[in-house]
């Protein structure tokens, strides 16, 4: 096309857009005067009422979706001429489906089109039906708040040829996990829309988009027309590592269109099946600052609890710390059982604690169960609330980060996993493991994977390869893909903390309003840090174990010390050989949190003690 010829091409995409985008407005404005209709439901009956209200909440996830369509209605344009149709079709795709401007849904089968090269296509359009047909053209966009960044096309007997681009910044503003929709690619397509039945496996490097693509996974099975019938929000359950990851979920999913879905942490599920209102819970228990012991006593304790719960369940019984004593009895000698005797006068639960409680309570009960409400419409029309025990049975599963379960914990969520579906999804990285008795091969996970079930990324799509290529040189083996962008070499710095403080305080002002995480071994360690930035809106303070699964603009690794990682007097070989990988995983974790920039900083240089610390 000559430079004219583009020009009009482009226009011609603008009137389209504005078209599409004026009906979605159009919609929007009559979202009001519909609400308002539907209040005249509440002037009647307590049943009618619940009709209303479902009425209205169904009223309100499409305005919710128009919402978010209307800066970008979509993302592709296909011109097709279906085998059973004499007429052209131009067909729109997008986040969400708006047919009175002609644009579907991505999850909707025909959005594989997206994917073809202009020519023959087919697909399946339900298990017994399948459409053929000609795309004869297809055009590209990047549209950002109405308006069109990146536009290119191709047709047959022509190669795909840019009609035009602005540029656009991918730097990192926010905390939420990016969107992988728009530039979705035909591979990450078929494993959002592989077959339903079955665990399937999700895992690679960090920055390769695994939780984002199971994410969009999910969305898919439950908004599809071939699985939203098998599939609802209220049988799906997500797992994830901490309070930090489940906002992030919790924001995620509903931009997908996707409510209701119960996103929890193994501790708060476990909690609420066991009914421990008035216990606290700690991923290890004594490393509070009030209450030292040893560090070598403090691994011999974890590795006892770790044995005992592996073993056969104890009787279930009504004081859970008498369960805990029975169960811990045979590994404990006097001093670890003192240990626990400190446990049950602060009424704290560690996650093996729980692992052997949800076991126990499953042998002696012969399920997991929980307290569900409901309501009841009585005899005058009126509501009443009520409780029922439900056995815990869900139709889909997600379990992120599983390589830092315990086997019996996965084989506890599989207990729960409805017979007739089997959808276990299971997303991590065996590289990326920080808690000590986790799996460590795919043996170990309750579940047989078959190899075509077993999806593994290779592409990187978070770091710069300079990042890649300073992992490289601490001894971690990456892979440094050639279209990786290019940024700044990672800097190290030897500093102590007023120096560290006061280093990232000038670079806030460079950085502006970009994304930022500070990142140390201790939270000990992060306390000035807090103190300081805890008050920026774009900064986030962690401990390394915190870091997994979040991704950053900028990221400052801080305190890094010799002493900080070998501290290991006095345990055990086998015990001193997976702590040194679960610190060579959590230092990966955080090397690889930054998208743009990354500075390290301490008493020694990260790349000086490397050598001792990294497990290849």
């Amino acid at each position: 096309m000559t430079i004219q010829d583009k020009s009009k091409y482009l226009n011609l995409a603008k009137e389209e857009l504005t078209n599409a985008r004026g009906l979605i407005k159009d919609d929007l404005d009559g979202f009001a005067g519909r609400i308002i209709g539907l209040k005249e439901f509440s002037r009647v009956s307590s049943a009618d009422r619940l009709t209303y209200e479902t009425l209205q909440q169904m009223e309100n996830v499409k305005h919710n979706k128009l919402l978010q369509l209307y800066p970008s209605p979509y993302f592709h344009r296909c011109l097709v001429k279906f085998e059973s149709d004499s007429h052209k079709k131009e067909i729109f795709f997008g986040k969400f489906p708006f047919l009175e401007a002609n644009i579907y849904s991505w999850v909707s089968p025909a959005a594989t089109i997206r994917f073809e090269k202009p020519g023959n296509f087919s697909y399946k359009v339900d298990k017994s039906r399948i459409q053929k047909g000609e795309l004869l053209k297809k055009d590209q966009y990047l549209i950002v708040d109405g308006k069109i960044i990146f536009l290119a096309t191709e047709k047959i007997g022509q190669e795909r040829e840019l009609i035009h681009q602005e540029y656009f910044s991918t730097r990192k503003t926010g905390f939420v996990l990016p969107e992988i929709v728009a530039q979705m690619e035909k591979a990450q397509d078929e494993v959002i829309r592989a077959g339903y039945s079955g665990p399937l496996v999700i895992t690679g490097p960090a920055g390769s988009g695994k939780t984002t693509l199971a994410l969009h996974r999910v969305a898919y099975l439950l908004q599809s027309p071939d699985t939203a019938s098998l599939f609802s929000p209220e049988d799906t359950i997500v797992f994830v590592q901490d309070e930090g990851t489940k906002n992030y979920f919790s924001r995620l999913l509903p931009d997908l269109g996707i409510n209701n879905v119960t996103i929890t942490t193994f501790s708060e599920w476990a909690m609420s099946i066991l009914g421990l209102k008035d216990y606290q819970f700690k991923n290890r228990f004594f490393e509070d600052a009030d209450y030292q012991v040893e560090e070598s006593n403090n691994d011999l304790y974890e590795q006892s609890k770790l044995a005992a719960a592996g073993g056969e369940p104890a009787v279930w019984q009504k004081n859970i710390f008498s369960i805990l004593k029975d169960a811990y009895g045979g590994f404990l000698n006097e001093d670890l059982k003192k240990m626990l005797a400190e446990q049950e006068k602060r009424k704290i639960l560690d996650r093996l604690d729980l692992t052997v409680l949800l076991h126990c309570y499953k042998a002696g009960r012969g399920r997991l169960a929980i307290e569900k409400e409901y309501y009841q419409v009585k005899k005058n029309g009126e509501m009443e609330k009520k409780q029922r025990t439900v056995e815990l049975k869900y139709k889909l599963m997600i379990i992120d980060e599983f390589q830092n379960y315990l086997p019996r914990q996965l084989e506890i969520f599989n207990w729960c996993l409805d017979e007739m579906t089997q959808s276990a999804l299971y997303v991590g990285d065996l590289r990326q493991c920080i808690q000590l008795g986790t799996i460590k091969n795919w043996r170990q996970l309750p579940v047989s994977i078959s190899e075509r079930r077993l999806i593994i990324i290779h592409k990187v799509y978070r770091n710069t390869k300079e990042i890649l290529k300073y992992l490289k040189t601490l001894g971690y083996q990456v892979e440094i893909p050639d279209q990786l962008k290019s940024g700044e070499a990672v800097e190290e710095l030897i500093m102590d903390k007023a120096q560290e403080l006061s280093f990232i305080d000038k670079k806030m002002k460079e950085i502006g309003e970009f994304s930022v995480g500070i990142i140390a071994k201790d939270k000990k360690y992060l306390e000035d840090f807090e103190k300081k930035f805890g008050g920026c809106k774009n900064v986030r303070i962690m401990t390394m174990p915190e870091a997994q699964g979040v991704e950053f603009d900028t990221v400052f690794i801080v305190g890094i010390s010799r002493e900080q990682f070998f501290q290991f007097d006095g345990a055990a070989e086998e015990s001193i050989k997976e702590k040194k990988k679960i610190i060579s995983d959590l230092l990966y974790i955080s090397l690889t949190r930054a998208m743009t920039k990354m500075y390290i900083s301490g008493k020694d240089k990260l790349s000086e003690i490397a050598g001792d610390v990294v497990v290849a």
